[in-house]
């Protein structure tokens, strides 16, 4: 059905992900957060003083109050991922289209569409669920940053073409960009009056699905993209200085046995200090040695920082690996992984 696939795509699996909600004790919650937030602590994902382990899905399902949205379905659906293992869901907080949009235009939000996610927010809220909201896209779907440009009257092809990438140098699409992402943030769900940022139910934001910034010149050192990192990611964390935040990488480079270098380096980007977490996506790995390959990558890149590691994050983060991984492949990674 095509009913909210405007945020609730990409099947994802974690790394830190096996159906168990908490393992082991932790004697104090980091200082600052508050109760029910989601933390990290070297590379474990925390939620109220013990390990937070997860398993993590993305999909699409089925329609103000009762004629825009399908709330049975949607309790139904949490309620079916939940009884599944899912603890989870990471989903789009993105869309420029009319049907079901959240911005159809520079700076005009679609008050249908954010209530509608208010309600997928207090269903998981219910449910026992946690939200990963990427808050952007790099792709043409939904309109991604294709369309920022468009809006600020540069005409671009996008997708396979990476002449999209011209959004991170571009100001005034960065700061649409940034108002967005303020006015989503900061929204107040209409159900219980509580912000978005002061909500516990989202674990994290991403910046962008699948951020490049290739073929300018800067596939290798990748300056351009952690600066945009970086400003980003110094203005969400003044806003919302209490939930996670990640890239939405999809960890790829030619030194690291998979995918190309693509002006995205993982180790560069994940280096920022306003990036809690690290992402890769799998859709590259289509052979069992890939598969291994990436789990020794997920090694070296999320174990380094005890030690005097060439290009290395110099803090241990958790990694999220997402976007279809086979669930007997997954268990296996996760297992080599804790090993």
């Amino acid at each position: 059905m095509k009913h909210l696939r405007t945020y609730l795509q990409c099947v994802s699996i974690a790394w830190l992900t096996l159906a168990l909600p908490t393992l082991k004790a932790n004697a104090n919650i980091q200082n600052g957060v508050p109760p029910g937030f989601v933390y990290t602590e070297g590379a474990t994902f925390m939620l109220d003083g013990r390990e937070f382990y997860f398993f993590t899905y993305g999909s699409g399902i089925g329609d103000p109050e009762t004629e825009f949205m399908d709330k049975e379905r949607i309790d139904a659906h949490m309620r079916r991922l939940y009884r599944n293992g899912v603890r989870v869901v990471r989903l789009w907080g993105f869309s420029h289209e009319e049907w079901h949009g959240f911005e159809i235009e520079k700076g005009v939000y679609n008050e249908p569409q954010f209530m509608l996610f208010d309600y997928v927010v207090k269903s998981a809220e219910a449910n026992g669920l946690k939200l990963i909201v990427t808050l952007e896209n790099y792709w043409n779907d939904y309109g991604g940053i294709k369309d920022r440009l468009k809006w600020e009257g540069i005409e671009v092809a996008g997708a396979g073409t990476h002449d999209q990438g011209q959004f991170f140098t571009n100001r005034p699409a960065i700061e649409g960009y940034k108002d967005y992402v303020q006015y989503f943030i900061t929204r107040v769900n209409h159900y219980d009056s509580v912000e978005y940022r002061n909500d516990h139910t989202i674990l994290a934001w991403e910046l962008m699905n699948e951020p490049r910034y290739q073929g300018f010149a800067d596939d290798v050192s990748s300056s351009v993209l952690r600066a945009w990192v970086d400003e980003m990611g110094q203005f969400i964390k003044e806003i919302d200085p209490h939930h996670l935040l990640g890239t939405g990488l999809e960890g790829q480079g030619t030194k690291y046995g998979f995918g190309a270098d693509a002006g995205n380096d993982f180790i560069k980007t994940h280096q920022s200090p306003y990036i809690d977490f690290t992402s890769a996506h799998s859709l590259y790995m289509s052979r069992a040695v890939e598969y291994r390959e990436v789990v020794l990558f997920a090694k070296k890149s999320t174990d380094i920082g005890d030690g005097p590691v060439e290009g290395s994050l110099n803090r241990r983060q958790p990694l999220f690996v997402i976007e279809h991984i086979p669930v007997g492949l997954c268990v296996d990674f996760i297992l080599q992984l804790r090993g």
